[in-house]
């Protein structure tokens, strides 16, 4: 039993998109986005520096969104969290930087998630109907 749920698991871990690159990457929820977001990990000796932007590409305005970063080993939780402090206007670039101590967890292949996206109000409707 115990082979299998390892076997699962690290299928799982090698299946899973990770990056030390600088791709950027789209998110969307209910029907608003995207949002472009761009983030680094970078190892510098002791320390692990994370330089990530998001581009509010969706039209509408966002009061709040905060994304997750994982180290691909780590199965729980999140290494670290970035998110908005304000609202983010259509177009509107927002930039974080960071260092804090290497926990050594696999870094720096990561991958990056959305954890939540309110937008500052109600979407027109007109404006949902173009992703559908």
């Amino acid at each position: 039993m115990r082979q299998i749920l390892f076997i699962s698991v690290l299928l799982w871990v090698l299946a899973a998109p990770a990056r030390a690159d600088d791709e950027e990457l789209e998110f969307r929820r209910d029907g608003i986005g995207p949002i472009v977001v761009y983030a680094n990990v970078e190892l510098q000796g002791k320390l692990v520096r994370l330089t990530a932007s998001a581009r509010n590409e969706s039209g509408v305005p966002i009061r709040h969104a905060e994304w997750c970063v994982q180290a691909l080993t780590q199965l729980k939780g999140c290494t670290f969290r970035f998110a908005t402090t304000k609202t983010m206007a259509p177009g509107e670039t927002v930039e974080w930087k960071t260092r804090f101590k290497n926990v050594g967890r696999g870094l720096p292949y990561h991958r990056v998630s959305l954890k939540e996206m309110v937008p500052a109000a109600a979407p027109d409707p007109a404006h949902l109907e173009s992703f559908k």
